[in-house]
């Protein structure tokens, strides 16, 4: 992460994890409660410090239902009774230190290790300069991706995702850079922030609890991911992958992810994937992409003589791309020429 930039009292704040282009620095600590009271209900802060030197910024996103907040404050103590939601906090940049109810103490850092907080948990957190990811999780949602994400035979259903208690996680478990996979999410944000839509589409959120199950249990998700099936993993047969198929080509206008296939076949995102490449030489999401795209040719091909290139940005949106300048790139990757040539050579 960049280094702090100074703000009007003469300290630095951190950039944010998104949404620092439109982010305005605040000097009233009541502001910074009553924003960050929309992911931690009750909360209860007081300046370390110089309180003229108080600075925060934040920004806010909501994703099909999931809320994150970015935000970046100086040096502040925070107090919560009672955590409402579920909530897990990924710092970017600097320190902090928990202080739980029963005394438990337990550190995070950015880039080291993010902190997980249960629904009714209490107690204080102190913090040094820092620029911090808040998610307020849905436990149902995750866990059923969780158990998607490692199938539906009977071993592995209703997997324990350790959620009744506060801890620490490691960012970088096993060598794996989590915290690496969630900057990139931001700036996936950072780039789509005006377009919630293109987010939603994307499905962001969902790749947002897919790394959030790895980062509670890695030890379950990358020991599954550095092997092969495993004998008591559900196979996939010819037909559930044909059946698939075609429901994804029956819905190739729709906001459609890995957790859906899993959802759909029983089967986890790893089984997908070796189906699949297995069949058709590439990942289960590759296929969808290409079919989007033969979707979008004929079309093009088919459009009535006179057609505007407006028409492009419409049959984007029709065959599942949310964004149509990322429709033009990818069209043109594979066959070679952009939708305005299609649409004009078919005349």
């Amino acid at each position: 992460m960049a280094p702090p930039r100074p703000t009007a009292a003469g300290l630095a704040l951190p950039r944010l994890p998104f949404g620092e282009r439109s982010a305005v620095t605040d000097h009233n600590l009541n502001h910074y409660a009553d924003q960050m009271a929309a992911v931690l209900p009750g909360l209860d802060v007081a300046v370390r410090g110089d309180k003229a030197e108080f600075a925060y910024k934040s920004h806010t996103q909501v994703i099909h239902g999931l809320h994150l907040v970015a935000s970046a404050n100086t040096p502040l103590y925070v107090g919560v009774d009672g955590v409402q939601h579920a909530t897990l906090l990924i710092p970017f940049y600097g320190e902090s230190e928990s202080v739980q109810r029963d005394g438990v103490r337990s550190g995070w850092a950015g880039g080291q290790r993010g902190a997980f907080f249960p629904p009714g948990a209490s107690g204080g957190t102190t913090t040094g300069m820092r620029s911090t990811l808040t998610l307020n999780l849905d436990l149902n949602r995750l866990q059923t991706i969780a158990s998607q994400m490692l199938g539906a035979s009977p071993a592995r259903q209703g997997v324990d995702l350790q959620l009744l208690k506060p801890r620490t996680l490691e960012l970088n478990p096993s060598g794996v850079s989590l915290g690496l996979a969630f900057q990139n999410l931001c700036s996936l944000i950072d780039l789509w922030q005006q377009q919630p839509q293109v987010l939603a589409h994307m499905g962001i959120d969902d790749l947002m609890y897919r790394h959030v199950a790895v980062l509670l249990r890695p030890e379950l998700f990358l020991a599954l991911a550095r092997n092969t099936p495993e004998k008591h993993e559900r196979k996939p047969s010819s037909k559930a992958i044909t059946l698939l198929c075609d429901w994804l080509t029956a819905h190739l206008g729709e906001r459609i992810t890995m957790s859906d296939m899993e959802k759909m076949t029983g089967l986890s995102e790893r089984s997908l994937q070796y189906a699949f490449l297995g069949k058709y030489g590439c990942t289960p999401m590759q296929w969808l992409k290409s079919e989007r795209l033969a979707w979008a040719r004929r079309l093009l091909q088919g459009a009535q003589p006179g057609t505007t290139v407006t028409t492009i940005t419409t049959i984007s949106h029709l065959c599942g791309f949310a964004d149509p300048s990322a429709f033009a790139l990818a069209y043109r990757r594979k066959y070679g020429e952009l939708p305005s040539v299609t649409l004009g050579n078919k005349a």
